[in-house]
């Protein structure tokens, strides 16, 4: 049976003791506030329905017909008196999140706080903490449940048409290079360049970096940045600042520009770039300066000749070129050349 709380009393005023804020005060039946929700969350996983009130000695539980009827397909629905009747499922929903986090703990190779679940799936950590521990999810069972009736092939074509690409160095277009690629990647100040290719390609190349750069980390950090490619096709990079590139030219240049004091300034060692050298030509010397203390991570189409334009630099500046590209998840050649302190056109 369902309750909901409803006090009777003169409806113009409010209520002295809160009675119908935040249940306490005057209950008649001695429940006090913990209980009231705790009776709410486990009855129906919503708080009671209160009426606001003046007078608050005249409180009365009636039984919430609406929440009666409604039909609960797991498991009271399908099972009664030892009973079953599908819909019914042997999980329980809350190990479904419990695997799941287990998995990304796994796959991050570090335990993962609920604060860290909570940036993953844009949740703050509390409800992080109630999807993983305490609730019950009956949408998951339904989800579950209409999945179960696919074959294993359409299920998994089901589910790689709804999952965006994750980028990171361990895909298979690095491997010839992902030794250079990880030295790049420990590096604590100076400048990468990844030029050539297509805007996709070098976005994924991009991608790639920042989230194997957080997945290599002891500790929880995240980089900082901004990217002009919309993260349409891959998984976007905690931390970075994302633009629509198909804004205005104006509007563009004034959420860079609005955004560069904070991430200039900002404690994360890694800084990634996408977009900004060509479109926003007057940060190239605030970037530039970056790169002594952190390392600054950009794309460009082409590089220009020479070095002239890294300013004599003496921080170590690579560049990262993608040749013979077809798409981004297509293989891809990548070369790696150290431009300065030591010029050189041997790869590394």
């Amino acid at each position: 049976m369902v309750f909901s709380l409803t006090c009777f009393g003169d409806p113009s005023g409010h209520c002295p003791c809160h009675a119908c804020t935040n249940y306490s005060g005057c209950d008649p039946r001695g429940i006090g506030r913990h209980n009231l929700s705790r009776i709410g969350r486990r009855i129906d996983a919503k708080p009671l329905a209160v009426a606001p009130c003046n007078k608050v000695c005249n409180l009365r539980w009636t039984p919430n017909k609406r929440i009666m009827n409604r039909k609960h397909a797991f498991p009271a629905g399908g099972q009664s008196g030892g009973l079953m009747l599908a819909p019914v499922s042997p999980f329980n929903p809350c190990h479904f999140f419990a695997d799941l986090k287990r998995r990304l703990e796994a796959a991050q190779g570090r335990r993962m706080s609920h604060a860290e679940i909570g940036e993953i799936i844009g949740q703050p950590r509390s409800t992080a903490h109630f999807w993983f521990s305490t609730y019950r999810h009956p949408h998951l069972l339904a989800v579950m449940a209409a999945l179960e009736r696919l074959s294993a092939s359409q299920r998994q074509a089901f589910i790689e048409c709804y999952c965006r690409v994750c980028p990171s160095l361990e895909a298979p277009q690095f491997a010839p290079v992902r030794t250079e690629l990880e030295e790049l990647l420990s590096l604590t100040n100076g400048l990468t360049v990844i030029a050539g290719g297509c805007g996709a390609t070098r976005s994924f190349v991009l991608s790639a970096f920042g989230h194997s750069w957080c997945r290599c980390q002891k500790k929880h950090r995240l980089p900082s940045g901004i990217d002009l490619y919309h993260p349409l096709d891959f998984v976007p990079v905690l931390g970075v600042y994302y633009v629509d590139g198909a804004l205005p030219k104006w509007r563009i240049v004034e959420l860079v520009l609005s955004l560069c004091p904070r991430l200039l300034t900002s404690p994360s060692p890694v800084l990634l770039c996408n977009g900004l050298w060509g479109s926003v030509p007057s940060i190239r010397g605030d970037l530039l300066r970056a790169a002594i203390r952190k390392h600054v991570i950009l794309t460009m189409e082409t590089v220009p000749s020479g070095t002239d334009w890294v300013g004599g630099m003496a921080s170590p500046v690579h560049v990262v070129k993608l040749a013979g590209l077809q798409g981004a998840q297509e293989q891809f050649g990548l070369t790696i050349r150290r431009l300065s302190p030591a010029p050189s056109d041997d790869p590394i």
